[in-house]
């Protein structure tokens, strides 16, 4: 998941509903970011002293003007639109059945939320109805998102990311994260 937030992360994501957030890789601080919003207190000159820095995806330099991002075992229904509201930021997250098939959600205040499926091959053996998540609906979600986030998209990549097949489907949300550029994100390389 990755989220525009300047407030405490774990704590918003908790009382958005999602669980398991405790298991999350590392956790740094931070003491300022620049060009953040008054979120949970956090004053508008961008003085973050103690906000926690979550990554969940190796080699990822986040936040990065303000972008955070954390791994969790489980979220509730709604936690998506929660998140949002709670934060008044855009969010994304990519849910994962046994590291096979990836469900990204995404939402932003205002609307703007979409839903996309990576993995479609490895999704269809598992007998999930591929054609409610078109990739035409998907790129177009995404592309918008990505706009209304500040953030600029890579067409191709989010091509890439809703048709392609991977051992691993996190290695799909990594394309779909570098895709709607989210600052940080990085694709690996084969060697990795």
């Amino acid at each position: 998941m990755a989220i525009r937030s300047t407030g405490a992360l774990s704590g918003i994501l908790e009382a958005a509903g999602f669980t398991g957030v405790d298991a999350i890789d590392h956790v740094d601080h931070v003491d300022r970011v620049d060009d953040v919003d008054d979120v949970d207190g956090v004053d508008g000159a961008g003085d973050v002293s103690g906000v926690e820095r979550v990554g969940g995806v190796e080699g990822a330099a986040l936040p990065v003007a303000g972008w955070q991002m954390a791994e969790f075992a489980d979220a509730g229904g709604r936690s998506m639109t929660a998140l949002v509201r709670q934060t008044g930021a855009p969010a994304v997250m990519v849910s994962f059945l046994d590291s096979d098939v990836g469900f990204a959600e995404a939402g932003a205040p205002g609307g703007g939320a979409w839903e996309g499926l990576l993995n479609r091959e490895m999704a269809e053996s598992y007998e999930i109805p591929l054609e409610q998540f078109p990739v035409e609906t998907a790129v177009a979600g995404a592309l918008a998102w990505s706009a209304a986030a500040g953030l600029t998209a890579d067409e191709a990549l989010l091509r890439r990311a809703f048709t392609g097949s991977a051992l691993f489907a996190e290695e799909l949300s990594a394309v779909l994260f570098a895709g709607l550029g989210i600052p940080g994100a990085r694709i690996p390389d084969d060697r990795d």
